[in-house]
């Protein structure tokens, strides 16, 4: 059941109040000021996604958000946090060092790596 509730909020939750301001930088190059006032609004969904993300990730028991494997629901969330991160959107400059941690966890799990290599995935 946890999984399942991940995987709907990576897309559902995090990347949707992502995408919405990604959309208004892109869409709102006429109007420099009010894009930025609209940004900042915005940004309070994010940093609250991102806020509940770090106190999940410390009570998980793991290096993972389900404790100490990788599951489905870390291959979802760690998109949507790493989208967030390195395209800065909403994040307010603010720094989620569990957060951060989680990323590098994942992406040195060995089907991370493989993952990558097959694809050549990259942000």
């Amino acid at each position: 059941m946890k999984c399942q509730r991940w995987i709907h909020a990576s897309e559902a939750t995090y990347a949707l109040h992502a995408l919405a301001i990604l959309y208004t930088r892109w869409f709102g190059a006429d109007n420099p000021s009010a894009a930025e006032k609209i940004e900042q609004g915005m940004s309070v969904n994010v940093c609250k996604d991102m806020d509940f993300l770090e106190n999940e990730l410390a009570k998980s028991g793991g290096n993972f958000l389900v404790g100490d494997s990788v599951t489905v629901a870390d291959c979802m969330m760690l998109f949507s946090a790493q989208f967030i991160l390195a395209r800065q959107l909403g994040v307010q400059g603010k720094k989620w060092e569990k957060i951060n941690q989680w990323i590098k966890d994942c992406e040195n799990t060995e089907s991370y790596k493989r993952a990558v290599e097959k694809t050549g995935h990259a942000l």
